[in-house]
């Protein structure tokens, strides 16, 4: 970055160098300027042709006495162009020498006026006539308007880059600080230290924004890091346990002589458990897909009562074994909403497999739905345990559950809540629960209504 500052002040000045050349000759006098400048040295020519008329003193005393006298730089030419004398400042001894051009302009048009770049000199020509020479010469005044040329030489040249270097490395250390940490941090987490955050993010410029989006990405991959770790020891978990069980029974079917019954209990079990790691595999995809944005919702305008009608009607022969009573509480015609009917069905199935598992025999169970101004609200309510308060705000995450012994005969995969969740935020809608021990739990859900 250092270098490129300066190749950028290197740049910048040389076109500005470039153009001044180039337009600087171009520029015009002002009027007002240029009729004194050639008042001023029509008296000085005239002075000279005076004194010769009037003394024999050569063109050389008289031109150094005006020199002295009126602080006047001169410069007298002949007509080819030979200098024949100068009388003026030794910072202007090199300035460039008459042109034929000029010469035969200021003979032509009896004056002469131009800027010598880059030095800023007005230069006014005049024609001569001393004494009783044969040829007219060429008498040239010298206005210098600064005392220096415009443009840094030598020392001063120097000393002007090493100060513009000097302070390019200044403020490129202070720029570049943000990125030499976040380099840094960024080689940390590369190495396995996730969740590291930078510091110097402060300032609202695009150093401020990308040191902000590093540190929700550095977050959010620490996150991702836990939950992965969490996913696989969860997993390994929920797979163990079943695998257990299979290797159990079927240890017992190798090495035991058992009836037919006994044999066909076992086989029972073992399958039963084959079909749980296969719908613990499949919510495992789905929430995966989920969890990507790899899952695409096939949402239309549909009736949301029918879905819960529909979903109610396939619990009915569980409710009946474990003499639940159902109650639909449907408050006010339900709007149309655009949704998924197949996932939204999926979260309803969900809420009432939980209830049914969690309410006891005898119990009820509400399903309900009412319109609000900007959104559907529904719910599921059963008469249950409840749910101890310090384990509400957690029901939703993946394999979570109440029960700490984790028992497969209180609980399903442990992804039911989670899926739910996810498939109601994917149709911008929010999910929550409540519920009180002894007394039950109800889970809402909510969808905003169609525009």
């Amino acid at each position: 970055m250092l270098l490129a500052f300066i190749a950028s002040i290197i740049l910048t000045a040389s076109v500005m160098v470039l153009m001044y050349v180039i337009f600087a000759p171009d520029i015009e006098v002002h009027p007002h300027i240029k009729k004194s400048l050639i008042d001023e040295t029509r008296a000085i020519t005239e002075k000279m042709a005076t004194a010769s008329a009037a003394s024999s003193a050569s063109l050389s005393d008289i031109a150094r006495t005006i020199h002295e006298t009126e602080h006047a730089n001169i410069r007298i030419f002949d007509r080819s162009g030979r200098e024949l004398g100068a009388w003026m400042d030794e910072r202007l001894r090199d300035t460039r020498r008459i042109s034929q051009t000029v010469i035969e302009e200021t003979l032509r048009n009896g004056e002469y006026l131009e800027l010598i770049f880059p030095r800023w000199i007005h230069v006014v020509s005049m024609p001569l006539q001393f004494g009783e020479q044969p040829e007219t010469l060429v008498l040239q005044i010298y206005y210098p308007l600064i005392e220096k040329s415009i443009l840094p030489q030598g020392i001063p040249t120097i000393m002007v880059l090493v100060l513009l270097g000097a302070l390019t490395a200044v403020f490129s250390r202070i720029f570049t600080k943000p990125i030499r940490e976040l380099t840094h941090v960024a080689r940390q987490m590369a190495a396995g230290k996730l969740g590291l955050q930078i510091t110097t993010t402060q300032t609202r410029d695009e150093i401020g924004e990308l040191g902000t989006a590093f540190n929700e990405m550095s977050a959010r991959l620490a996150q991702f890091h836990r939950s992965r770790s969490e996913l696989l020891a969860d997993i390994s978990h929920e797979i163990r346990s079943p695998l257990a069980r299979i290797q159990t029974d079927a240890e017992i079917l190798m090495d035991k002589d058992v009836g037919k019954e006994a044999q066909k209990q076992h086989l029972l079990q073992i399958c039963e458990e084959v079909q749980q790691i296969d719908h613990l595999i499949d919510d495992l995809l789905l929430l995966s897909r989920l969890e990507n944005n790899q899952l695409a919702l096939e949402r239309l305008p549909g009736s949301l009562e029918d879905v819960i009608s529909r979903e109610a009607a396939r619990f009915s022969l569980q409710m009946e074994e474990k003499a639940i009573t159902l109650k639909k509480n449907i408050r006010t015609a339900l709007p149309a909403v655009s949704i998924d009917q197949k996932r939204i069905g999926q979260v309803v199935a969900n809420l009432l497999m939980n209830a049914i598992r969690y309410t006891p025999a005898g119990g009820t169970i509400e399903i309900g739905a009412q319109a609000e101004e900007a959104r559907v609200t529904v719910w599921v309510k059963d008469s249950g345990q409840g749910i101890p308060r310090e384990d509400l705000p957690h029901i939703f995450e993946r394999f979570y559950r109440v029960d700490k012994s984790r028992s497969r005969a209180t609980g399903g995969t442990g992804l039911g809540l989670a899926i739910a969740r996810r498939f109601v935020e994917a149709h911008g809608g929010t999910i929550r629960a409540e519920s009180e021990e002894q007394k039950g739990t109800c889970i809402t859900f909510t969808l905003p209504r169609t525009a």
